[in-house]
């Protein structure tokens, strides 16, 4: 269940489990349309099958799989949908945590995003400390690049 929600926000008809803080709903209230995308394994993506932990994908990537297009594909596709079928001309992108590495990497990789925001996200390795395994960084972000 979604047991993590408060009181206020199960009544609060502006909260949903996917997006708990009402993102959607402040910047629509600027005029603003807005998607919100969860990685795979977490959100409205998780099933009770697979874990909710994006290490999951090492797996799969040691056989040969290039685990980066589950994290980037949605994300172009999303901006292909809104550029070619919405016709919306400025795209920008909001990231938390790992979703401001595929942000970011999606906005290198696609010049129709005109900009991206990381929060909480996409820290150079080389300010991480390497003797805490908890610094390492969401699976995505060290994921093998295959070329």
């Amino acid at each position: 269940g979604m047991s993590w929600k408060s009181k206020e926000q199960l009544e609060d008809p502006g909260h949903t489990y996917w997006d708990l803080d009402n993102v959607t709903g402040f910047f629509h209230s600027l005029g603003f349309d807005t998607f919100i995308l969860h990685p795979p394994l977490w959100g409205v993506n998780h099933d009770d099958v697979k874990p909710m932990n994006h290490w999951w994908f090492y797996e799969w990537e040691k056989s040969g799989d290039r685990t980066l297009r589950y994290f980037l594909g949605p994300t172009i596709f999303t901006v292909n949908y809104a550029s070619k079928i919405l016709g919306i001309a400025n795209i920008f992108m909001v990231g938390l945590s790992g979703g401001a590495f595929v942000a970011n990497m999606a906005a290198a990789m696609d010049t129709r995003i005109l900009g991206s925001v990381d929060l909480a996200g996409t820290l150079p390795f080389e300010l991480r400390n390497p003797s805490n395994i908890n610094e390492v960084g969401d699976y995505e972000q060290i994921c093998g690049v295959h070329t």
